[in-house]
Order: C-alpha cells, then sequence, then structure tokens
C-alpha cells in the first residue's frame, strides 16, 4: 500500500493524503433500466415499471423537477412534472419534456409537452429509438391521445384535446407540423395534414400531405392538398381536391383538381355491408357522388339559383322541372 501526501496546512491543521491500494476495486455501472424485463426492473431500487411504458429509472435526472403529486417520475435531463398522478416525462436517454399535470401521462423523446388529461402519450419506439425522432410535440389535454413514431418519427406535431386521437407516421417518411384539433378517434398520418374535429376521420389518408378534414365522420383526405368539408364518409382523393358535405354514401373527389358539392340527403343504404362493398364510387349506386375526371367541378343539388345583385327579379332557377329548356338552348347550333 502507498501513501501519498498531497498537502499539509498546519495552520488549520489540516492533512490530505491519498491512499493507494494494491488491489483495484472495479466500478460497476448500473444497468439501464429500459433494458430489464418487469421481474428484473421490480427488484432494482433505482427502477420502477410504469404501466405500459416499460420499465424506466425513478431517479430524478439532472436539473429536472417533480414538483407534487403522486409516484411521478422525471428521469430525462431538465424535465419536469408539475403535479398529478403517476405521469412521466422522458426516459433517462432524453431531455427537455414536460408533464404539467393529469394522471397517467408519458413522455419518451426531447422537448415535448403534455399539458394534463388522463393516459395520454407522446412516444418513440423503443426499438432501434436511436433511428426515430421524437421532438416538439405537444398534446394539451383529453383522453387516450397518442403521438407515436412507429418505423418513423414525429416532430412538431399537436393534438389539443378529444378522445382516442392520434398522430402516426405511416408514411415513408416522418411526419412534420401534423394537427388534431379535438374529436373522437381522429388521426394523422401525414406532414402538415389537420384534422379539425368530428369522428373516425383520416384513418386512410396515408397520402395526405398538406390536406384537411374540417370535421363530419368517417372522411378522409387521401390526395395532397385534398379538403374535406365535413359530411358522411367522404373523401377528398385527387391532388388539390375538394368534398364538401356529403350523407351516408358520400362525396368523393376522386380525380385531381377536382370539386365535388353534395346537398343532396341520399339516404341511408339498407344493406349493413354497404361500406364493404362499394369504394368511393366503384359502383354505379344511387348513395354515393363522385368525380369522372381531372378538373370535373360536380355539384349535386335540388334547385340552382343565380341572381345578379338584390334584385330578385334578376334570378334564374334551375329545377328538374326546367332543366331539360336549359339543355335544349345549350344544344341548339
Amino acid at each position: 500500500m502507498m501513501i501519498m501526501k498531497l498537502f499539509s496546512n498546519s495552520a488549520i491543521g489540516v492533512t490530505v493524503v491519498l491512499v493507494l491500494g494494491l488491489q483495484v476495486m472495479n466500478v460497476v455501472q448500473a444497468q439501464p433500466c429500459s433494458d430489464l424485463t418487469k421481474k428484473q426492473c421490480k427488484k432494482v431500487t433505482d427502477c420502477g415499471f410504469f404501466d405500459d411504458g416499460g420499465c424506466i429509472s425513478t431517479t430524478i435526472g439532472k436539473l429536472s423537477i417533480v414538483r407534487d403529486g403522486e409516484n411521478n417520475f422525471a428521469p430525462c435531463e431538465l424535465c419536469t412534472v408539475g403535479g398529478g398522478e403517476g405521469n412521466l416525462a422522458g426516459t433517462d436517454e432524453d431531455k427537455f419534456s414536460v408533464v404539467g399535470g393529469g394522471n397517467k401521462n408519458w413522455i419518451n423523446g426531447d422537448t415535448n409537452v403534455i399539458s394534463g388529461g388522463k393516459r395520454n402519450v407522446i412516444v418513440r419506439d423503443m426499438e432501434e429509438s436511436f433511428l426515430k425522432v421524437m421532438e416538439g410535440n405537444t398534446i394539451s389535454g383529453g383522453y387516450e391521445n397518442e403521438i407515436e413514431t412507429g418505423d418513423k418519427g414525429v416532430l412538431f406535431s399537436v393534438i389539443t384535446g378529444g378522445k382516442g386521437n392520434g398522430v402516426y407516421p405511416e408514411s415513408k417518411n416522418n411526419i412534420e407540423s401534423a394537427t388534431v384539433s379535438g374529436g373522437n378517434r381522429n388521426v394523422v398520418l401525414a406532414s402538415r395534414a389537420v384534422v379539425t374535429g368530428g369522428q373516425s376521420n383520416g384513418q386512410y389518408s396515408v397520402g395526405g400531405t398538406n390536406s384537411v378534414i374540417t370535421g363530419g365522420t368517417g372522411n378522409d383526405a387521401e390526395g395532397i392538398g385534398g379538403v374535406v368539408m365535413g359530411g358522411l364518409y367522404s373523401n377528398a382523393n385527387g391532388v388539390n381536391s375538394i368534398a364538401f358535405g356529403g350523407t351516408y354514401g358520400g362525396t368523393y373527389a376522386k380525380n385531381d383538381h377536382s370539386m365535388v358539392i353534395n346537398l343532396i340527403d341520399l339516404g341511408v343504404p339498407e344493406d349493413p355491408d354497404y361500406y364493404n362493398n362499394v369504394e368511393g364510387c366503384s359502383k354505379k349506386d344511387e348513395f354515393s357522388v363522385c368525380s369522372k375526371k381531372d378538373g370535373h367541378f360536380l355539384a349535386y343539388a335540388e334547385q340552382f339559383t343565380f341572381q345578379i345583385g338584390n334584385n330578385v327579379d334578376k334570378r334564374l332557377i334551375i329545377n328538374k322541372d326546367n332543366i331539360k329548356n336549359l339543355l335544349n338552348v345549350l344544344n341548339e347550333d
């Protein structure tokens, strides 16, 4: 054994020595919690099993804060949990994420925020997680909303509330700047796409980059820049296409730069398997309205009224009773 004197200060009576042993103690690094099974996780002091989130570190991260509440964790660096119960702000690999409160909200990734609500998650798939980016996303509240990477990454996207809404990258690229404003079971699957509300919208809109669905039920904007303005089971399939309104059969702007407006209640199909058999006017039936070619403008209505100024005497009304007169005039040589 060797004793090495580093310094001595007789004025204050302190002597500091360094003791060097011939035997060197091995330093054992703690195994990352994320690599542990549930059974192993429970045996490690600084690890805890977080519902479906797996094994996570219960150690407060560097410069992180858990301000209040119960069973809250902030293992990442410069992360915060403000309160609530069972919330997780990041893993020990993450930075700058915040959970404001609520119940069982979970973040895995950098610079993400869940303000509150219950069972909302912003998660990066842990399998080969270094390949998947999860940054700058926000869930403001609601219940069981998800922003999840899957095979790709998600950046700068927002779910403001609602229930069961999601942002998922199902195309070949990362999703960026996507928005679900609220509603129930609405999803965004492409970059810069927006669903403002309604129910079960966007379920098949994988190709709908820059698209908008304003509400309704079961609507999709599969075309780039497509727009669906409410209605039921309508679709803007074409590039820069627009579908307005629609009933149970659907309004389909199938072609590029097409616009289809449906102002007629077409009724409800009696066949319960109707939607499984018909895909966007693939069959000729009385329940769907569809574009036929690129640049097609189709307005489906009981009556068309054209008026110049405020003078009702300068009004032209076209309906099923006089439409033949108009056709005859147009077909005259």
